[in-house]
């Protein structure tokens, strides 16, 4: 969360949502989502960001989905997923990963090709 901080997003809501997550094993029928606003230099092409944590005993799965603006390009959602275990999660640059996949979503938005980040 400090690195939507630290990239220029703004806190819009956090709440607890049953349901499961797709591609995501879940001990639990449940899942904390938190919600951001973009930046300016982001507010065209995507309009909030959602981040779900979901843990295990020994797994960290991160999941961020963007609402994106609908455009010549595209429209919809775009997900992310970021897979480790608790200690890489410790050591990740979470700043860097999320703008690498803000980055892709960017360039996918001028007609480029999208990739899927999985560690």
């Amino acid at each position: 969360m400090q690195a939507f901080a630290q990239l220029g997003f703004f806190f819009k809501s956090a709440s607890l949502r049953a349901g499961r997550l797709n591609g995501v094993h879940q001990d639990l029928p449940f899942y904390q989502g938190v919600e951001f606003y973009p930046p300016a230099h982001l507010a065209g092409a995507v309009h909030e960001v959602e981040l779900a944590f979901v843990l295990s005993s020994s797994r960290l799965n991160v999941v961020l989905e963007a609402d994106k603006h609908a455009g010549r390009h595209s429209s919809g959602d775009a997900t992310g997923r970021f897979q480790m275990s608790h200690e890489e999660a410790l050591h990740t640059d979470w700043s860097s990963e999320i703008d690498r996949w803000l980055a892709g979503l960017a360039h996918h938005a001028r007609g480029g090709k999208r990739g899927h980040h999985q560690s």
